[in-house]
């Protein structure tokens, strides 16, 4: 997600991202999401993970948000 805006030499939780945008940290996991999928560069990335199961960070994202269908 931090790539998606451009983050690159410091990387942030999607709570901070959140709290620099003063939204909530599922709200900017939906729109970066959107973002990235209509990307082929971060879509690529993101099909990798093909289940909830497989998600890299179950502790600290919203896994039922990303999985889910646009």
């Amino acid at each position: 997600m931090n790539l998606t805006v451009g983050n690159t030499d410091e990387l942030f939780c999607l709570v901070c991202l959140g709290q620099e945008s003063d939204r909530t940290a599922v709200e900017v996991l939906l729109t970066l999401k959107g973002y990235a999928l209509a990307r082929e560069c971060f879509a690529r990335q993101w099909r990798k993970y093909e289940t909830v199961e497989m998600c890299p960070d179950r502790q600290g994202c919203f896994p039922e948000k990303c999985f889910c269908q646009p």
